[in-house]
C-alpha cells in the first residue's frame, strides 16, 4: 500500500509537483483540502522511513521471510534462536556451589566493562547456561550471546547468527541489527522519537485516505441525486 501510495501520489508535471510538497494552508482553505494535504504530503514524506519499519517488522513476524533475508544477505548459520546444548552431557548432580553462582563471579571479572549481564536458567538439565552480555544501553544488536556447559562451565560454540558481536559477519549483523532498526532505537532517544511519530503518521493513513475516498465517491453522488431536475417547456404550434 505505501510504495503504491508513492506511484499515485507522484505528480504528473510541475505545477502539481509544488503543490505536493509542502502545506499550503490559508484562512479560506477548506478542511476536505487540509485533510488532503494531511494525506498527500505528510504521508509522502513518512513513507520513506515507514517502509523500512515495515520491512524490519515482516523480518520479525515471519520466519520463512527473516530466513530468506538473511539467505539474500550471504548468510551461511542458523537464523533462528536456539539454545545449544551442554557438550559434556545432561547435569546428574550440582556441586555445593551452584554453576550459576560460579559463572557469575568469573564473568563479573572478566567483562569489567560489560553495562549488564544477562543469565538465563536452562528448562533443561542438558541445555546449557545462556547469558547475554550488553554493552550500550537501550540497544541489543552489539551485545554478546554466550553459552556455557552446566557441567564444566566451558564456552559453547552457537551455530547461530547469536553469538559474539566482534566474530559476527555482515549479514549477521545486520540480522542482529533489525530489532534496534525497528523501535529506532538503532538511532538513540531522537531515532526512538522519529520511529513513534513515523508510525503515528502511518495509522492516520488509513483514516485520511478513507475520507477522500468517501467524499469522491458518496458525497458527490449524493449531490447530484438531489439536485433539481429542471423541466422543459412543451413547444407548441
Amino acid at each position: 500500500m505505501l510504495i503504491t501510495g508513492i506511484v499515485l501520489w507522484w505528480p504528473k508535471n510541475k505545477k502539481s509537483r509544488k503543490q505536493r510538497f509542502s502545506f499550503d494552508w490559508k484562512n479560506s482553505t477548506k478542511w476536505k483540502r487540509k485533510n488532503y494535504d494531511l494525506h498527500s504530503v505528510a504521508g509522502f514524506y513518512i513513507s520513506f522511513l515507514a517502509v523500512i519499519i515495515v520491512f524490519t517488522g515482516l523480518i520479525m513476524a515471519f520466519e520463512w521471510f527473516n530466513g530468506v533475508t538473511y539467505k539474500t544477505l550471504g548468510g551461511e548459520k542458523e537464523v533462528l534462536w536456539r539454545v545449544p546444548e551442554n557438550p559434556s552431557g545432561s547435569v546428574t548432580e550440582y556441586a555445593e556451589t551452584a554453576p550459576m553462582d560460579r559463572l557469575y563471579f568469573q564473568l563479573k571479572e572478566k567483562y569489567p566493562q560489560a553495562k549488564d549481564l544477562e543469565f538465563h536458567y536452562p528448562y533443561t538439565s542438558s541445555e546449557s547456561i545462556y547469558v547475554e552480555v550488553g554493552y550500550t544501553e537501550g540497544v541489543y544488536y552489539n551485545a554478546d550471546y554466550r553459552f556455557y556447559d552446566q557441567n564444566t562451565l566451558e564456552e559453547v560454540a552457537s551455530p547461530t547468527i547469536y553469538g559474539a558481536y566482534e566474530e559476527a559477519g555482515f549479514s549477521e549483523k545486520v540480522m542482529r541489527m533489525n530489532y534496534d532498526i525497528h523501535v529506532g532505537a538503532i538511532g538513540g532517544l531522537p531515532g526512538k522519537i522519529l520511529a513513534f511519530f513515523a508510525s503515528l503518521i502511518c495509522a492516520s493513513l488509513p483514516v485520511t485516505g478513507f475520507i477522500i475516498w468517501y467524499g469522491r465517491n458518496f458525497k458527490s453522488k449524493s449531490k447530484a441525486s438531489a439536485r433539481p431536475v429542471k423541466k422543459r417547456k412543451l413547444a407548441t404550434a
